[in-house]
């Protein structure tokens, strides 16, 4: 069970990502200290061990979780004990980059695409054992990998990609919660996303659209907003709503067990069987889920290999 909050912060207009992504930056020390529990907190990924709880923050940008970290270590003192502490050091001696291994040695950690591979390893090592309090990372980190986290803290809701400013996807919303409170880590997890005001209200009704998929909401007097999107989730048979309760249907709980977005559930619709292999590849590279995934500089040799590879379609 998830418990699922969403947190509004004003923006001005005139504020880019940044500037607002370093505003929120300094409300996480509340943040942390109203849904912790009174229990020492971790950013970023949350499961309980000894006597603290790990946290799991996910960052807009690479530079960003570095910034989360330097900002965490400047502010605040993150004890978890003489054992994890020596556990700590020993896991920030084996780390190349200098300035994560000085923010290790203080109880933070940093995790993005960009890091050294063995640094990444270390990392989530050391998150995995507990020593390590606070993790700031990228989305990537959400992406099939099993961490522990009792609290998820989603800081700011926007991306920017090409230039362009980019909200997260429901699917990367969700799978960034479904990070908190793993069954075999946790009873519980709470997960927290800090947005700008103006985009709490969209923030609000995706959560709400995932706690209808997984049937968490049996009875509900939705306002018109919310009904717009379940109207759009019974279109495709996802969920039953007859104007006081509401109920998932076997498609819409695919749907959620998948994280797949209701825009790719409405193309699969559109599939009539007949399709080739190489048309089912194209629809594969289609489907929204699919958008934010990048090239990356390190994988041209394989991808070259690829793309020359008979019957590669």
């Amino acid at each position: 069970m998830v418990q699922k909050i969403v947190l509004g912060f004003y923006k001005q207009k005139s504020q880019s990502i940044f500037q607002f992504d370093s505003v929120l930056n300094y409300k996480l020390a509340n943040v942390i200290a109203s849904y912790s529990e009174n229990k020492p907190v971790l950013i970023v990924s949350c499961w309980r061990t000894a006597k603290f709880y790990l946290i799991k923050q996910f960052c807009t940008t690479r530079r960003g979780t570095v910034q989360v970290a330097r900002d965490l270590t400047k502010n605040n003192q993150f004890k978890t004990g003489t054992m994890f502490d020596e556990m700590r050091s020993s896991f920030a001696a084996k780390i190349k980059d200098s300035q994560l291994r000085d923010v290790l040695k203080n109880g933070v950690g940093y995790h993005h695409a960009g890091l050294d591979a063995d640094d990444r390893r270390v990392v989530e090592q050391a998150f995995i054992s507990g020593c390590l309090p606070i993790l700031a990372s990228t989305s990537t980190l959400s992406m099939g990998m099993n961490l522990p986290a009792h609290l998820v803290i989603i800081k700011n809701t926007e991306q920017l990609i090409n230039g362009q400013l980019v909200g997260y996807s429901s699917t990367q919303i969700s799978q960034m919660i479904g990070r908190a409170g793993r069954p075999q880590f946790d009873s519980k997890g709470i997960a927290v996303v800090m947005t700008s005001s103006d985009l709490k209200t969209s923030q609000t009704v995706r959560i709400f659209m995932c706690k209808v998929l997984t049937g968490f909401v049996t009875e509900t007097n939705c306002s018109d907003l919310c009904m717009t999107e379940i109207k759009n989730l019974q279109s495709l048979g996802l969920v039953e709503f007859n104007g006081t309760e509401s109920s998932v249907m076997t498609t819409g709980k695919l749907m959620m067990r998948n994280n797949m977005e209701f825009t790719t559930m409405r193309m699969i619709w559109e599939l009539n069987g007949t399709e080739t292999l190489e048309d089912l590849v194209h629809f594969i590279g289609c489907c929204s889920e699919m958008s934010d995934i990048s090239l990356r500089n390190n994988e041209k040799v394989q991808l070259n290999n690829l793309n020359r590879a008979r019957g590669r379609h």
